[in-house]
């Protein structure tokens, strides 16, 4: 199968945008809540119809394109490839970045009180950004891009109260 798996449009939901939008708010709150990593786990696997329900047609057609594009994210997401692909792209951006923002918090005198939390996304996010304390969704476009940008970014999750 191949990676991105999408749909054709007749199968999605009338108002997808918005849906697509709202559940990504909901699952980003939930993930800046969570310690851990386990949150975004459980949500894929467990709550898997969280997907179907918001963003599909409610028809047995659909459904069906709904599981393709969901064994095609977990194919890819679960293989080698994939975990290679994103630790390969992300890791030499991610340690310069956590020597970039240690050197500003330095600077400009910033002791976080928390860990900073951020999930990675393969793809740049297209609707409105929301901002949560000590957590950031960033793309991997955000580290290959304007470093200055991204680090006033991580700077204000960290002063959020």
């Amino acid at each position: 199968m191949k990676f991105p798996y999408i749909p054709q449009l007749k199968y999605l939901a009338e108002n997808f945008e918005n849906e697509l939008s709202e559940l990504w708010d909901k699952i980003n709150l939930r993930l800046s809540k969570d310690p851990g990593n386990a949150e975004d786990i459980e949500i894929f696997h467990n709550e898997s119809c969280l997907f179907y329900e918001k963003l599909f047609l409610n028809n047995p057609e659909s459904f069906q394109e709904y599981k393709k594009v969901f064994k095609g994210f977990q194919t890819w997401w679960e293989s080698v490839a994939g975990k290679f692909s994103i630790e390969l792209a992300a890791s030499g951006l991610s340690h310069n970045l956590f020597h970039e923002l240690t050197a500003c918090f330095d600077t400009s005198k910033i002791m976080p009180k928390n860990q900073l939390k951020i999930s990675v996304l393969y793809d740049d996010w297209q609707f409105e950004r929301k901002t949560y304390s000590y957590y950031e969704t960033i793309s991997i476009i955000d580290f290959a891009g304007v470093r200055g940008f991204l680090i006033q970014r991580l700077q204000h999750c960290i002063q959020m109260k």
